[in-house]
């Protein structure tokens, strides 16, 4: 729907494979977004319509095999059968979370209002080479306001409405458990 963001990530897991992310317009394939030789793509869908995303090689030469995630942060699902690390999350809880391999993303929300200061821990609880990033997007589909490849985050909202928290691996190809906290400072609760 116009005005979703949506990410994606296509993750090499076998050969000299060099994956990229072409993204076509409804209706007539029109390109809208290419990641070149990135694996993640970061989107705000401009129509209403059928998308199409294509994942080849970046320069067209090598095989392989790779893996592919796809997340409307905007409008869901944001969990699912297989992977239900996710959803809706309040200040001063605790969530714990894992990351099952490459090409995976983890989206919890939650309501905050415009100048409210939140704090967001996502720390690696198992799993060799695994590290988290924390990317936290607006409501209504807006490009992310910050993120980092620490293992803290703390911003002070843009806007008032639903904000998006997504935690990934750092390559977005290792698996790990994590330990996810979120506090709105300013309106709280401060304990739970």
């Amino acid at each position: 729907t116009a005005g979703n963001r949506v990410i994606a990530t296509a993750v090499t897991t076998g050969g000299l494979l060099n994956t990229t992310i072409i993204l076509k317009a409804p209706g007539g394939g029109v390109i809208v977004s290419d990641t070149g030789s990135g694996d993640r793509l970061d989107f705000q869908v401009a129509a209403t319509g059928t998308y199409t995303m294509e994942v080849q090689d970046y320069g067209l030469n090598d095989v392989g095999t790779y893996a592919l995630a796809y997340t409307n942060i905007t409008a869901g699902a944001l969990t699912s059968g297989g992977d239900t690390d996710g959803g809706a999350i309040v200040s001063s809880e605790v969530k714990t979370g894992t990351i099952s391999g490459p090409a995976d993303f983890d989206a919890f929300t939650f309501t905050g209002t415009m100048g409210n200061r939140v704090l967001i821990d996502a720390i690696a609880t198992s799993g060799a080479g695994y590290n988290t990033v924390i990317t936290l997007y607006p409501p209504a589909g807006a490009g992310y306001l910050t993120y980092t490849t620490g293992d803290r985050l703390e911003a002070q909202l843009s806007a008032s409405g639903t904000w998006t928290v997504v935690i990934e691996d750092n390559t977005d190809d290792t698996a790990g458990g994590y330990s996810l906290s979120f506090m709105n400072v300013t309106t709280g609760p401060l304990t739970n």
